[in-house]
């Protein structure tokens, strides 16, 4: 009786604990150091770069032309704009249907905010 009472106890605890590792992991992502050739080679995983773009400032403080030096031209991006995108992929997450983005916002020319948004 006692083991059957235990069973009836823990199984709700058990799935709970396989439903959140399974969520866990599809919702998890490798980060990885910036590469400039990973960005420009594989844009469906820019996702897994743009943490250390961010968190090291690479890009705060350069220039429109320095930008597209070092992530590349990205289509709706013009130069008279204070506002630039660019796609990342697909973040693994439940529900997620559209790319993410990379969004750098300039002021006089300079980039001041580096983030990255859900679209």
């Amino acid at each position: 009786m006692v083991i059957g009472l235990l069973t009836l106890a823990s199984t709700p605890i058990i799935y709970l604990a396989l439903a959140m590792l399974f969520l866990f992991g599809i919702t998890s992502y490798p980060n990885r150091d910036f590469d400039k050739e990973k960005w420009k080679n594989e844009p469906d995983t820019r996702y897994e770069l743009t943490k250390d773009l961010i968190s090291s400032q690479i890009l705060i403080g350069k220039t429109k032309t320095q930008v597209k030096q070092l992530l590349g031209h990205e289509n709706g991006n013009e130069d008279d704009e204070d506002l630039w995108y660019y796609d990342i992929g697909f973040i693994s997450s439940t529900g997620n249907v559209d790319p993410d983005i990379l969004e750098l916002q300039f002021k006089n020319g300079r980039v001041i905010l580096a983030r990255q948004i859900p679209t």
